[in-house]
């Protein structure tokens, strides 16, 4: 843990004297008074100084980005000093730092106690300071202090900045000094391994020695081969040419029985269809008989109509008339119309019958129609069963014919295997001094096999120091370390943000990102969610954007805390309210309590009268011609 104790200086920009002591003030209020404004307003009266001269001494650098020079006070123009003094680990440190003073120069010294640790230059001695205090730079600006701007913020950083300090925080440093032990090991296997190579190259080349000697004997040995080998060679061709006579008259045999059973399916096929031919014809006759009834009867309907109708044209003659011009009787009007009545309802009915007729006629000829369809098919199937039968009868003679063939190959083929039998029986006389080349070989072997076997470990031994040197590189244990940190970090930052902004901004660290083809590759970031549907840091208001600011910093503060090298007692907040609504106010000043209950020392400089009532103790810097100072102190009961 590091405790800040008291920070003292002089000619510090607008200071001339600074005196701070960081014990007593858990809680503080630091406010500002211009006098050098005609608004009387706190802007400008040396607050965010003191912020400054802690971050200078501690880090030789300004939020500002001043120059070297820029940061000893213009009136004086030099001999300016920033000491701290503050404990770690149950040591008691000093730190100094001038810039253009009259004895020291531009020293940066360091001391334990009376004892000191500046080393030989200003370069050596901030690495020293840096491991001493568990933190650089960066780490500090995003969990001890955050200042008024967003420069230094770690949600506005890069992704390779953000990762650098975590990476930093979380001490992995380390993992790359050990990679480059493993490196200087695995340089050392490298010569084993190629002196075990050489080794290896000299056994294989007197085995190779020996093989040759071998071969020379084996070209005797087959001498005596070559004869019995090209005859067997010879007799197995003949085999072979037998067998794919064999193969191809059995494959022959096969196709001539599948035609054969096609043919006699198609034949029983046809001669089924074929069978209703007779009742088919019979049908149709009784249809050619119906139909010449029906068309009869059409025509004595047609006629009986006639009749019909000029009896009907007669009658409408009458209509009107006494008398009969035909037989000069006299006529009932009555009479008249009622027969007229009858004869158009015996017309209709006629009509009728004609239609009824007429669909019956229709309907015999479509009958007809689809047996002559039938006969015409049929016809064919007589045609085509004929045919079937002549292919039938062509196919069994071939057959009989090929099988008496395969017979006979299959017995030449026996005789042939008997002969090779014979000549692979006979004994090499070469036989014996091939079995002792091979013992020595064996031998050999074994002494290869060995040495390869040693070869096998050592690069196994490679395998295992090349993937320690991934291990411990970005996409090994520094991956793994960070991906084990992010849940705290998410958990820590949405825990504030639910303070913050009552659970409607929500955010979430990621370690990897997916590209377009589905592939995961290593990328650290920061997911945003909001209400109102922002999802990056730039699309957030002002006030969201410190809302998220503040919260990712005391996560970052919670996960400082976690490591041993890098926890810190103070928490410094520079104008980071201002902005804020009176809600909002309320929420960040409870936050900090709870940072406070934690065991934090909270400070915070603003020029908002509004947060006086929040706090403990007050502190006000007053700037007066120029000059500011720590003018008065005062504890709000």
């Amino acid at each position: 843990m590091i405790e800040f104790q008291k920070l003292t200086g002089r000619n510090f920009l607008s200071f001339k004297e600074l005196d701070f002591s960081f014990s007593g003030h858990d809680f503080l209020l630091i406010l500002g008074q211009n006098s050098d404004s005609e608004s009387s307003s706190s802007n400008g009266s040396g607050k965010s100084a003191l912020l400054e001269a802690l971050v200078w001494v501690l880090f030789g650098r300004t939020l500002r980005n001043l120059t070297y020079d820029e940061v000893v006070n213009n009136q004086i123009g030099k001999d300016c000093l920033i000491s701290l003094s503050f404990a770690s680990n149950g040591g008691t440190y000093a730190l100094e730092r001038y810039r253009k003073d009259s004895q020291e120069g531009n020293a940066l010294r360091l001391f334990e106690g009376k004892k000191e640790l500046t080393e030989a230059s200003n370069k050596e001695t901030q690495n020293l300071l840096e491991q001493l205090i568990g933190m650089n730079f960066e780490i500090f600006m995003n969990s001890v202090a955050f200042p008024q701007g967003s420069a230094q913020f770690f949600s506005t950083l890069s992704d390779s900045e953000q990762k650098s300090i975590l990476e930093r925080m979380l001490s992995l440093e380390t993992l790359s000094e050990a990679q480059i032990r493993v490196k200087a090991d695995l340089k050392t296997l490298e010569l084993s391994i190629s002196q075990n190579e050489l080794k290896l190259s000299n056994l294989q080349t007197k085995q190779e020695t020996v093989e040759a000697q071998s071969e020379q004997l084996k070209r005797s040995h087959l001498a005596f081969e070559e004869d019995r080998q090209q005859a067997i060679k010879e007799l197995l061709q003949q085999i072979r040419a037998e067998k794919e006579k064999t193969q191809e008259l059995n494959e022959f045999k096969a196709n001539k029985l599948r035609q054969q059973h096609s043919l006699k399916v198609k034949i029983t096929k046809n001669t089924e269809l074929l069978s209703g031919m007779e009742e088919k014809q019979d049908e149709s006759g009784k249809l050619e008989s119906k139909l010449y009834k029906v068309e009869a009867k059409e025509e004595s309907l047609k006629r009986e109509a006639g009749g019909v109708s000029r009896k009907l044209t007669n009658i409408k003659v009458l209509k009107g008339k006494a008398t009969c011009p035909t037989c000069g009787q006299s006529v009932s009007g009555k009479l008249v119309e009622e027969q007229r009545k009858a004869l158009e309802l015996e017309l209709e009915d006629l009509s009728v019958q004609q239609d009824e007729v007429l669909d019956e006629k229709e309907e015999i000829r479509l009958q007809l129609r689809e047996l002559e369809k039938e006969f015409t098919r049929l016809s064919e199937l007589e045609v085509e069963l004929s045919r079937a039968k002549n292919t039938l009868e062509a196919s069994q003679k071939e057959l009989w014919e090929f099988q008496s063939s395969v017979e006979l190959s299959k017995e030449r083929a026996n005789q042939l295997k008997e002969q090779a039998y014979e000549l692979k029986s006979k004994t090499n006389p070469h036989q014996e001094s091939i079995a002792e080349v091979k013992k020595t070989l064996g031998d050999l072997s074994q002494e290869v096999e060995k040495v390869g076997t040693e070869k096998d470990n050592l690069e196994e031994e490679r395998e295992y120091l090349n993937f320690w040197v991934a291990g411990f590189g970005d996409r090994g244990l520094k991956s793994f370390i960070l991906d084990s940190v992010v849940p705290t970090l998410n958990d820590e930052t949405n825990k504030c943000l639910s303070i913050l902004s009552d659970g409607t901004i929500k955010a979430s660290f990621h370690t990897q990102t997916q590209l377009k083809g589905g592939e995961m590759r290593e990328k650290f970031g920061l997911d945003i969610w909001t209400e109102n549907g922002a999802d990056r840091y730039l699309g957030l208001s002002g006030g969201e954007q410190r809302r998220l600011n503040l919260a990712v910093l005391m996560s970052l503060r919670r996960l400082a805390q976690m490591q041993a090298g890098a926890q810190c007692n103070l928490l410094l907040a520079d104008e980071i309210f201002d902005a804020l609504d009176q809600p909002g106010l309320e929420r960040a000043v409870e936050l900090l309590k709870v940072q406070r209950q934690n065991g934090a020392k909270v400070i915070v400089i603003s020029h908002s009268d509004e947060l006086q009532e929040h706090f403990q103790d007050i502190l006000v810097v007053q700037k007066e011609d120029g000059v500011s100072r720590l003018l008065i102190e005062e504890s709000v009961e």
